[in-house]
């Protein structure tokens, strides 16, 4: 989905599926404007680079582009022969993207997006912590659920004690055999607040909850930008999960099935007012 200054542009279809996209008013733009990106599909980066190159053509060339969630973050390096998609995908906007533009990529994967793109991160972790506090204010701990997660979002503004873990591995074949949890902190009866960029099925989110629990905590809350459609398919929103609350953005979510364990706050608000305003679905 893409939004013009809150309008969104209108896609339709033709018979063969070909795009045709609605983009007159763009013309009278006063510059400079802004454009919100969701992805949700692959349609969607289509619909982008359509929408840059039409921008390009009638001369509107100052911009800022917000990437929601950027598409492929998460292949973003040439691993085992597999294709390095990130790099692919940037290139291609790169391809559009004026000089006189700037990218805002919300909480990137990596900062491989960042360089590739010449972009700016948008911190939302920090402010969304800060909404769960002033929403529980019990909670004793922050978590995060590896070392790199803590070197990337660690806030020290926080007062609060801070903990994370580390994958346990067989040396000998590199399996994983648990969860150490890194800290000097007695959790007993501790209300902990996990943090962290995206969540698919919740697997880590789900193993490092059950970790915590073991070590006494009482309450676990998650708090986390990017959330993928699949965490209805995880573990983690089932009666008995080990997390009370979910908190998060709908950066990649445009449905999602109404569940009282998940709070989802809308993108496009906090850009705006660096508020969190929750969506409701039915």
């Amino acid at each position: 989905m893409i939004k013009i200054n809150n309008k969104e542009i209108e896609i339709n279809l033709f018979p063969n599926n070909e795009l045709l996209l609605k983009t007159d008013y763009l013309n009278t733009l006063e510059e400079p404007f802004n454009i919100n990106f969701s992805f949700y599909n692959n349609q969607d980066i289509l619909e982008l680079l359509f929408v840059l190159a039409h921008l390009d053509d009638i001369h509107q060339t100052n911009y800022n582009l917000y990437i929601h969630y950027m598409p492929y973050s998460r292949m973003d390096r040439n691993e085992n022969d597999n294709c390095f998609s990130l790099k692919h995908i940037c290139n291609l906007l790169n391809t559009f993207l004026p000089i006189q533009s700037k990218v805002y990529v919300i909480e990137p994967h990596s900062d491989v997006t960042l360089n590739l793109l010449n972009a700016k991160r948008v911190n939302v972790i920090s402010p969304l912590m800060n909404k769960i506090l002033e929403l529980n204010q019990d909670i004793d701990v922050i978590c995060y659920p590896d070392k790199g997660a803590k070197a990337r979002f660690c806030d020290n503004t926080i007062n609060l004690p801070v903990i994370y873990c580390e994958k346990i591995r067989d040396f000998n074949t590199g399996e994983i055999k648990g969860l150490e949890i890194q800290g000097n902190i007695d959790l007993k009866d501790k209300n902990i607040l996990i943090l962290d960029d995206l969540c698919s099925k919740g697997g880590t989110f789900y193993h490092t909850a059950n970790k915590l629990k073991e070590n006494g905590a009482k309450n676990i809350y998650l708090g986390l930008c990017h959330i993928e459609y699949t965490i209805e398919k995880g573990e983690l929103l089932k009666e008995n999960s080990p997390i009370k609350h979910i908190y998060g953005l709908n950066t990649m979510l445009n449905k999602f099935s109404f569940n009282d364990k998940i709070t989802i706050f809308d993108t496009e608000h906090f850009l705006n007012t660096n508020k969190f305003e929750e969506v409701k679905y039915e």
